[in-house]
């Protein structure tokens, strides 16, 4: 195709194909994809949702969601079908205005410019709402003043339906309470536990079962068909490296988006550590201790800590003298955590006991909480900026590259063109993927579609950009030969043996358990062990988890072994109930206030769910371009 476009690239036949090919591109959203966008995605009743209405409010979303989940990818996202997720959301969010506009509900003046000038993002040092900061934080995010006021006022309004709605809900403190003894309940068993490592020097393995096995399961060791591309990415962060960012504009964008390098209180430490495990020994954790307050004493005798921790300390940040850096809260267990932040510059702890074992600490700075300074963030922002601007030259740079590609079929000359850098991928499978490219099962398939030496003949679209590769490397699909996978097929092989076996002795010993009934088990007494309490949700600890056993220790009767083994991940185990625990008096009056609260939001959050299903239950909604909410 590409070869026939070069040779007749003046003729007018051409010229043809290349307007039918643009209009695919603009209607089918491909290409330059500078078609109608404001095409209209669906219709729900008498409103419209348009394609550029969902996509902007996605974008929003999408960051939102990010900011929680940094390492989410596009296909968690196609997973979670986070796209159609996001289309109810804006159907409900049109669905309650509209409804709130029915029931002449309505957002004075008053209110609005209430709301948005207590909003922290517009407040100046002094805590006083800055217009001039209100304006450059909307142009920063492509705003203006109306788009934005509209929306607050919209928000206010369904946020008005909603509480109209919740006024309704006040659960009781007898209901809160029976919801706070059944999830704070728990358990504690006894079992005996049949370890399937403990079988394994009992297993023998036959060559005929390896065999066998590898002939059955042929499949397990199938290595994919791979491949491998060249690419240019054109997206707003690939395209960043190449933009100029200059000082004033870093300051600029600095100004408008302080709330974006916010930093919590932070501890400068450093730390000695002398390991004991939690299930260690009473032994084991007093010559712990006893070490711990031995390196107290030195230091208490001037013996420099960075010197003290690279000569003592048992954790992987001796050879750098215990330095930790700089840690928010959070990062630490609760009790490094506490002592640490207690500490003032040049203050050493006393030990403090974590599951790693015992520690010292030295703390050698403080911030409070703030915003950071720009020359700590400079780098941060001038990527932004960068970004920013590289957003707007996305499609100028796919156009040309497409003009090129049509013109010429060359992948290099596309990139000297456009100014950008070709990259090479590693060999990867359909069912992983390149891993320097987020990309979801579906464009993965696209690049498979691609023959040796091919170049795609449209963009693959991203959710931030677009890609074009060409195929440059295949290898086919292939088993690898019975001795290549032997050690994987006798490790397997021995590990369901040596579970079989733990579950046999299991069963074998339960018959005699139940025979005793209650008397004497004899040397079976020596090996019941006690678990640690749990709750409903699991798991048991030193056991992992098993949701038919958890289940089975919250509905016991009685005290008397449960009728069969239970898989666990390390084999089985026996087990019977030998307590269940009720939250305190105490624990109920320090929780009641959170518990009815949360009853109270989650019985109103079940209402609003309702409420907006019977809305949208009495309309009809139909999506128009349904392509728009596919991966």
């Amino acid at each position: 195709m590409l070869e026939f476009i070069r040779n007749n690239a003046r003729s007018w036949l051409v010229k043809l194909l290349f307007g039918i090919i643009v209009l695919v591109f603009v209607f089918w959203g491909v290409g330059s994809f500078r078609g109608n966008k404001q095409q209209t995605l669906a219709e729900v009743g008498d409103m419209k949702i348009s394609t550029k209405e969902f996509m902007q409010y996605h974008k929003r979303r999408l960051r939102q969601l990010q900011e929680s989940r940094p390492n989410l990818d596009q296909e968690k996202l196609r997973k979670m079908d986070f796209k159609r997720s996001v289309f109810d959301q804006l159907v409900n969010q049109k669905l309650l205005l509209k409804k709130a506009k029915d029931l002449n509900l309505f957002v004075t003046p008053a209110e609005l410019k209430g709301m948005i000038t207590n909003m922290e993002a517009f407040r100046n040092e002094d805590k006083a709402f800055d217009e001039r900061r209100y304006r450059s934080i909307l142009r920063a995010n492509n705003m203006v003043p109306g788009q934005f006021e509209s929306r607050m006022q919209q928000q206010l309004l369904r946020q008005k339906l909603r509480s109209a709605l919740a006024a309704s809900v006040n659960p009781g403190v007898a209901e809160a309470r029976d919801l706070f003894n059944f999830i704070q309940e728990k358990a504690r068993i006894e079992y005996i536990n049949y370890d399937q490592d403990e079988y394994l020097d009992q297993v023998e393995i036959g060559e005929e079962e390896i065999k066998e096995y590898y002939q059955n399961n042929k499949e397990k060791f199938e290595q994919p068909a791979r491949m491998r591309i060249k690419y240019i990415l054109l997206t707003a962060e690939s395209l960043a490296a190449y933009e100029d960012v200059n000082d004033q504009e870093i300051e600029e964008y600095y100004q408008a988006n302080k709330e974006m390098f916010q930093r919590e209180k932070q501890v400068k430490a450093r730390h000695i550590l002398v390991k004991v495990e939690d299930t260690a020994s009473e032994e084991k954790v007093e010559n712990a201790r006893e070490k711990i307050e031995y390196l107290k004493q030195k230091l208490e005798r001037d013996a420099d800590f960075d010197s003290l921790a690279k000569k003592e300390s048992e954790g992987p940040t001796a050879k750098d003298g215990g330095n930790l850096g700089w840690i928010n809260k959070g990062e630490m267990t609760e009790s490094f955590e506490k002592a640490a932040f207690d500490l003032q510059p040049g203050e050493v702890s006393d030990p403090v006991r974590t599951e790693y074992g015992f520690h010292l600490i030295k703390v050698e700075d403080k911030r409070d909480k703030g915003s950071k300074p720009l020359n700590e963030v400079r780098d941060k922002v001038r990527k932004e900026v960068a970004i920013s601007k590289a957003a707007g030259k996305i499609e100028d740079k796919l156009d040309m590259a497409l003009d090129i590609l049509l013109s010429t079929g060359n992948f290099n000359k596309v990139a000297e063109k456009i100014g950008v850098e070709i990259k090479k991928s590693g060999l990867f499978s359909e069912n992983k993927g390149p891993g320097q490219l987020d990309l979801d099962s579906e464009n993965i398939q696209k690049l498979f579609s691609l023959k040796k030496g091919e170049i795609t003949n449209y963009p693959i679209m991203l959710e931030n950009g677009y890609l074009l590769a060409q195929n440059i490397e295949e290898k086919e699909a292939y088993i690898p030969d019975l001795e290549r996978v032997r050690p994987a097929i006798e490790k397997e092989l021995s590990k369901q043996k040596a579970k079989d076996l733990a579950r046999k002795k299991a069963k074998k010993d339960l018959k005699q358990i139940i025979k005793a009934d209650g008397n004497s088990l004899g040397k079976l007494a020596s090996k019941i062990r006690e678990s640690e309490l749990f709750n409903r949700r699991g798991p048991i600890p030193g056991l992992g988890s098993n949701s038919e056993l958890i289940q089975k220790a919250f509905q016991a009767e009685n005290k008397e072994w449960f009728s069969k083994p239970f898989k666990v991940p390390s084999g089985y185990v026996l087990a019977r109930l030998k307590e269940r625990v009720s939250p305190s008096k105490e624990d109920w009056q320090a929780q009641q206030s959170v518990m009815t609260t949360s009853l109270q939001r989650s019985q109103r959050r079940q209402l609003l769910n309702a409420y907006v299903q019977q809305l949208r239950d009495g309309v009809e909604i139909n999506v128009i371009s349904p392509e728009v909410l596919k991966y």
